[in-house]
């Protein structure tokens, strides 16, 4: 593992070399982690757990804060509204896309995760990911049915502690809002 870190690291290093970081973009992310036994597996999109679902992402260039720091949850489609902000496209001719602009919006409370195995049913497990929480959600498109199933451990697997039933409310809410959205 440590090699490869390295070895892209060098990469990285050695285009980094070639442009003018000052005029030019840079953002480096994966599309998933990967479990080394951190999370009791070997593998990814096999669990929900932080390990699989954190991923790095660091970005460089114009209207970059060097050594900034972003808290809190955020998704991939976050991507394309950064970069076409970066361009000089105007916020409201990016309202219609999904995601938020990193670098000039607080992004959403939660990000929405689907479970890559629970694919092969009629229902999906979905987690809601904030800064701090991790919620699991059945949800069942074929019904309509939407079913709160408690916190989520790091681990991926479901934690024992005790949820508040308000709070649950606004998970559920928060998903209910966003596929409303999605779906228009």
């Amino acid at each position: 593992y440590r090699n490869s870190a390295h070895f892209v690291d060098s990469l990285i290093g050695s285009l980094l070399d070639l442009i003018d970081a000052r005029e030019t973009l840079v953002i480096v992310t994966g599309d998933h982690g990967e479990s080394l036994f951190d999370d009791g597996t070997i593998a990814h999109s096999s669990l929900l757990s932080e390990i699989q679902t954190r991923v790095p992402l660091v970005m460089t260039g114009p209207g970059v804060v060097p050594g900034g720091v972003r808290r809190g949850p955020t998704d991939h489609s976050d991507l394309l509204p950064t970069l076409l902000a970066r361009l000089g496209v105007e916020r409201e001719r990016l309202a219609g896309y999904p995601g938020h602009d990193w670098l000039g919006e607080a992004g959403p409370e939660f990000v929405p995760l689907v479970d890559a195995k629970a694919r092969r049913s009629p229902s999906d497990l979905v987690a809601l990911v904030s800064e701090r929480d991790r919620y699991a959600m059945r949800l069942d498109s074929e019904r309509g049915e939407l079913r709160f199933m408690g916190k989520l451990a790091a681990s991926g697997r479901p934690s024992n502690e005790p949820v508040e039933q308000s709070e649950g409310a606004i998970a559920v809410h928060w998903l209910g809002r966003y596929l409303e959205q999605a779906g228009s």
